[in-house]
């Protein structure tokens, strides 16, 4: 799905190890807490194998995000 009918990006912050990989085109992301993933347009989730999947969603407008890359890419912020 996408989120929404306008230009966009959106960032989500994975809070939970509940697993429940995200696709997004055609890339597999398999989350872990507080993993980051950053990307535009078409996606979808698997459901997560046991507990809850908890997430933050944000949504960016194009305008303000046109110097990005245009692929999708993820890191940690764990603590080393």
């Amino acid at each position: 799905h996408t989120d929404h009918d306008f230009p966009h990006k959106n960032m989500l912050i994975y809070l939970t190890d509940a697993g429940g990989s995200t696709f997004v085109e055609g890339e597999e992301f398999a989350p872990e807490e507080d993993d980051v993933i950053i990307f535009r347009g078409e996606h979808y989730h698997r459901p997560p194998s046991a507990g809850r999947r908890i997430i933050i969603i944000a949504t960016f407008l194009n305008e303000l995000t046109s110097h990005w890359i245009n692929e999708p890419y993820t890191y940690s912020i764990k603590p080393n």
